[in-house]
């Protein structure tokens, strides 16, 4: 039985596989170290199926993300369409840099992973291939060079400097690690609010509990980051019994109820902004307990 069900499985994905394209260019075809450029990724896939693209957690190889912009998803009867454009930048120095992204294909009992083609990019380089022939004269005057720097000066400042930064440092040690935390805790939140805002604008255009689930997650993700509870690794039941969401136990299991019992959700937004403000009410406590250290 077990065999059967590995098979069925497999043969499930092959065939979504085979309806899934994906398409992937760079639209520079030359880099300068340093500089950004821009690679566009298209996918199309089934309406029945989900699918997750990189984001800056990703490992871009020799590239570094920078930041990315995602054209709302277009369907039609049959496929849903979905287009982002990554700008990226490299410090590499090989002559001719290659790139090929994932995309992650979500399946209710199981995933997939499919990769684009490989698109690549050629290195602008500024210095060419010196001679190895050099015209040399002979020449046995001496001449005299004045100093071009006062190196004693230099050392001095730099000295002053270091010492100047140790002591800065060590007196004001804690307000710059509490700076650094708040600004980190704030960045995290605003990119998981970023994040669900969008995940909401395309539950609000096709509702589909696969959605919802990727909502919760996204949920679960950074309360569990900002707060001392596993809420990734937990149920909502079991959530619910720890006494931490006491506001929004009904949002919960109405949502829970829409993605493992196909009950139709009515008013998702409502249940959208019960679940923001309860984040950003740990998001607030987080805070406070940066400022309280």
């Amino acid at each position: 039985m077990k065999i059967f069900f590995s098979l069925f499985f497999i043969i499930s994905f092959e065939l979504i596989g085979q309806e899934i394209k994906i398409e992937a260019n760079f639209i520079e075809d030359s880099i300068q170290i340093g500089n950004i450029v821009s690679y566009n990724l298209k996918v199309s896939y089934p309406n029945n199926t989900e699918v997750l693209l990189p984001d800056s957690n990703y490992n871009y190889d020799s590239f570094e993300y920078i930041n990315k912009s995602y054209s709302s998803t277009v369907n039609d009867s049959i496929y849903n369409y979905d287009e982002v454009t990554y700008n990226l930048t490299s410090f590499s120095l090989d002559s001719i840099q290659f790139l090929k992204l994932p995309v992650f294909i979500i399946n209710s009992n199981d995933s997939l992973i499919m990769y684009s083609n490989t698109d690549s990019i050629f290195l602008m380089e500024f210095i060419k291939n010196l001679t190895d022939t050099l015209n040399v004269k002979s020449n046995t005057k001496i001449s005299l060079v004045d100093l071009a720097f006062d190196y004693p000066l230099l050392t001095k400042i730099i000295s002053f400097l270091l010492l100047f930064t140790i002591i800065f440092y060590f007196t004001f040690r804690k307000k710059i690690i509490k700076y650094f935390k708040i600004v980190y805790t704030k960045k995290e939140y605003n990119r998981f609010i970023i994040e669900i805002e969008e995940v909401n604008d395309e539950i609000q255009k096709d509702f589909k509990p696969e959605k919802i689930e990727l909502f919760l997650l996204i949920w679960k993700r950074y309360n569990e980051k900002v707060s001392e509870y596993p809420y990734s690794s937990l149920t909502t039941s079991e959530i619910i019994q720890l006494g931490i969401v006491n506001d929004i136990k009904e949002n919960l299991k109405s949502i829970d109820s829409t993605i493992y019992g196909s009950k139709k959700m009515i008013y998702f937004q409502k249940h959208f902004i019960m679940l923001k403000k309860h984040s950003t009410k740990i998001f607030n406590n987080k805070l406070k307990e940066i400022n309280n250290e």
